[in-house]
């Protein structure tokens, strides 16, 4: 049976691959490569996947876990999601890197738009989806029983993450920065909770 420790060590290997492959290829031609084939299906399923790293997705799912009376889980959530946010808010707020279309438009070409996706040109990185994805699923993925959808936690996160590129919204190094930062906030989370617990046995809001 894969364990938690493989994702981890797969997580790893995938972050170390594209970071190489960030740093031994230009950022421009790093995004044509990751983005030359488009489709109408394509374009209705990344911007369906893309809303996974949202912020209405992430409360919604909080919402449902209260309902279940999964409180812990709801609390991982929400803090996961306020943590990689404030991280990935802070640095774009700090850097203000123009986006792809910003940065194309000014040598006179253009990106491609999903129709009806608004494409922004500042705050590329990092990627505040992408992080949202992963302290999501980082969080779940250390707090739920181990079985198969382990795996498709990641998969999800990994599909937000390549979305963003799909949909112009970032370059990627925004998002591999945000996968970063969000697995940082979901092991920060899960390590703050399982503490607490250790310390509050009797807590009936983190059971």
């Amino acid at each position: 049976m894969v364990s938690r420790r493989a994702i981890f060590i797969i997580l790893f290997l995938l972050f170390s691959a594209f970071g190489l492959f960030i740093l031994q290829t230009d950022q421009l031609t790093a995004f044509r490569m990751l983005t030359r084939w488009h489709s109408s299906a394509g374009n209705i399923f990344f911007r369906g996947v893309t809303f996974l790293g949202d912020g209405l997705f992430i409360i919604g799912l909080a919402i449902v876990f209260i309902f279940l009376k999964k409180y812990q889980w709801a609390t991982g959530v929400i803090v996961g999601y306020l943590l990689s946010g404030l991280f990935a808010q802070f640095a774009k707020k700090i850097l203000n890197r123009p986006r792809p279309k910003a940065v194309f438009e000014a040598i006179g070409q253009k990106v491609y738009e999903v129709p009806g996706v608004d494409v922004h040109l500042h705050g590329s990185f990092p990627s505040g989806h992408t992080a949202s994805a992963f302290a999501l699923a980082i969080f779940m993925l250390l707090v739920m029983p181990f079985r198969w959808y382990g795996w498709l936690l990641l998969v999800v996160a990994c599909g937000v993450g390549y979305s963003r590129l799909y949909l112009s919204q970032h370059f990627p190094e925004d998002v591999w920065a945000g996968a970063l930062i969000g697995t940082f906030s979901g092991l920060l989370v899960a390590a703050w909770l399982n503490r607490y617990q250790q310390k509050n046995p009797n807590s009936k809001w983190l059971r």
